[in-house]
């Protein structure tokens, strides 16, 4: 799904509190890069976006928006299946309409509120108006923080995702002999199987032809037809069977139409009352699915739900829909059986519609009517679907050019905006016996404190910085030892313009729901932002003979700062230790060109105390670098 518009963006303007900055020369210039909501990202501040005409020739616009993410550790690899990203900044996206700002109608936000590179796709507005001849977009932080503020390196239109992958289509493996282990061969290599994954909700491009896929839908709504569309069809909303059944009858959906229908179905996937044991027989419900449904409120329950429902969707629009992995299939009495792979035929019984696939070589082989059924003499067979892909050979450049060759935008070109990323060959036996290894020494359990703490710092798609796990602690008890109970500090990566790195409460439950899922029964887990305790320093220090006073202050204080940073301080400096008192009588004493220290005393300023030599701080707190008096005799 795609949109290509004559539309220009003529102005990028940032606005928070008082202060207003023009970026459009910014956004037009390679390797400048600016904060779009300012350094600090405060609540309030807007990123406006002026055009120079409505989107009159789109049903659907989108804006692809380049985050600077090279100067931030990598986010935790986040596979197929993971649960979404929990933003902690509520982003409102606005159109100018008559000297005011109207909500727009976002369809997807793949930037998570500009927390990561992605698009905006949006139904342009109709009664968008354009004071001083512009047409301004706005993205309002309405609510919550940035644990990293966004930097822009620029905002485009016209830009369109894509993957190097064919998907293989109805391909013909000829007729069935009726012989005991009859082989085929799929015609492309390598297979692309990573699609064997929990589904998540309907795309637009999931469907594979609307046509076929309506015509599915309306008959489903009498007696006599499928009983799983028919299920589906009872749960649409009314305006959409109207739209489907009156409306849509001898014309294609518009692209507005196709993103109303599937956020119909989208809405459908959440319901806990969808499945029925008596219309879906061949699908049992999950262990994920049964937990989830007994406790709705866990965090993890709206993932279930549509991982399940979505295998429930997939069956009941088998032929009409993309489908995960290599689909075999073979004709009988004039209807597509699906076939189900299988390791081996080792617990096939003769009836059972199972093959085996040899990945590398694409070869199919069927069952000796013992283990597993022949495909009858003369029966039609065909893989359904199956993608394929060109490996590495898939990582191009950017700036490369291309032409788009499908109908309705045949001839389009254009150019690669970044290099693409991700291609590679077959795994080898090596490298899958490498990967097995690891797999079994990597931690998918919550047990130890140590479990804890690595497995929030793998949580899919976030830059957890630092964890600290705390057993027997509640946050809200902190004097009370409370076994049974786990706290996680969790503390996010930042920019080198930031100290005290925040996290907000999308973060914490991202982090939640990645340790929820992995925890023990009896174990109750809670995650929490850290506290910071502001410590400076006051003290004498006597210099060196020939030592230049204001270089042993310079070097004195850089020590300080350097020591005291949350996430790079401390004696090994890879971060401050959780409830570490800050010790700094040795530290100033090996500052070049000290002689000795004298009368040091430290401000707790976080907690208001004020102690020699050492300070206590929390068990869930770090220090932070704070304003220093240091007198150099």
């Amino acid at each position: 799904d795609f949109s290509i518009t004559r539309t220009r963006m003529i102005a990028i303007n940032s606005h928070w509190n008082s202060t207003s900055i023009d970026y459009t020369e910014a956004n037009n210039k390679v390797g400048i890069y600016f904060f779009p909501f300012g350094e600090q990202a405060a609540v309030g501040a807007t990123l406006a976006l002026g055009f120079d005409q409505p989107f009159a020739d789109a049903e659907i616009a989108n804006l692809f928006f380049l985050l600077r993410e090279d100067d931030l550790p990598a986010p935790a690899p986040r596979p197929e299946g993971a649960d979404e990203i929990q933003p902690s900044a509520t982003l409102v996206w606005e159109y100018s309409v008559n000297g005011n700002w109207a909500q727009l109608n976002v369809l997807r936000d793949t930037t998570l509120s500009l927390n990561q590179s992605g698009r905006l796709v949006f139904i342009p507005p109709a009664d968008w108006t354009a004071p001083n001849g512009v047409y301004w977009l706005r993205g309002r932080l309405a609510a919550g923080l940035y644990e990293i503020p966004p930097v822009l390196e620029h905002v485009r239109l016209n830009v369109i995702p894509a993957r190097q992958v064919e998907t293989v289509m109805h391909e013909d493996l000829g007729e069935g002999t009726g012989l005991p282990h009859q082989r085929v061969r799929l015609q492309k290599l390598p297979l692309l199987l990573a699609a064997d994954r929990e589904r998540g909700p309907l795309r637009v491009g999931d469907i594979l032809n609307w046509p076929e896929f309506l015509t599915a839908l309306r008959p489903a709504g009498t007696t006599g037809q499928p009983a799983t569309q028919r299920r589906f069809w009872d749960f649409l909303p009314a305006t959409i069977q109207a739209l489907i059944k009156d409306e849509l009858i001898g014309r294609l959906p518009t692209d507005s139409e196709k993103y109303q229908i599937v956020a119909a179905f989208n809405q459908i996937l959440t319901s806990t009352d969808l499945y029925d044991p008596a219309i879906f027989a061949e699908i049992q419900p999950t262990e994920a699915y049964q937990q989830a449904v007994a406790q709705p409120e866990c965090d993890f329950a709206a993932a279930a739900i549509i991982q399940f429902n979505r295998q429930l969707f997939d069956l009941a629009f088998a032929n009409q829909v993309a489908r995960p992995g290599l689909v075999i299939q073979v004709q009988d009495h004039m209807v597509w059986e699906d076939w189900q792979r299988v390791e081996d035929f080792e617990s096939s019984a003769a009836g059972d519609r199972h093959y085996v696939l040899e990945v590398e070589t694409g070869e199919v082989t069927f069952g000796n009517g013992q283990n597993g059924r022949i495909p009858g003499e003369g029966r039609s067979m065909r893989a359904y679907s199956y993608q394929t892909s060109r490996g590495s050979e898939g990582n191009v450049s950017a700036g490369l050019t291309w032409r788009i060759e499908k109908s309705g935008a045949a001839g389009a070109r254009g150019m690669n905006v970044l290099p693409t990323s991700g291609g590679r060959e077959p795994e080898t036996i090596a490298e899958a016996q490498l990967r097995a290894q690891e797999e079994m020494t990597s931690r998918q359990r919550a047990v130890t404190s140590a479990d804890f703490e690595q497995l929030a710092l793998a949580t899919p798609g976030l830059r957890v910085a630092r964890a600290k796990a705390l057993p027997n602690y509640h946050p809200e008890f902190p004097k009370l030892h409370l076994p049974g109970n786990v706290t996680v500090v969790a503390v996010p990566a930042l920019r080198s313009n930031r100290v005290t790195p925040a996290a907000g409460a999308g973060f914490l439950q991202t982090v939640q729901r990645h340790l929820e899922a992995r925890r023990l029964v009896a174990t109750v887990v809670h995650v929490i932002a850290p506290a910071y305790v502001e410590v400076a320093v006051r003290g004498k220090i006597f210099k060196q003979k020939k030592s230049d006073t204001k270089e042993v202050e310079k070097r004195a204080l850089a020590a300080l700062q350097k020591f005291l940073h949350p996430l790079t301080g401390g004696p090994n400096q890879d971060g401050w230790t959780f409830g570490r008192p800050a010790e700094i009588y040795q530290l100033l004493d090996e500052v070049e060109g000290v002689d000795h220290v004298v009368g040091i005393e430290l401000d707790a300023v976080a907690l208001q105390q004020l102690a020699q030599k050492i300070i206590t701080i929390p068990p869930n707190a770090l220090v932070y670098s704070g304003e220093h008096n240091l007198e150099i005799v």
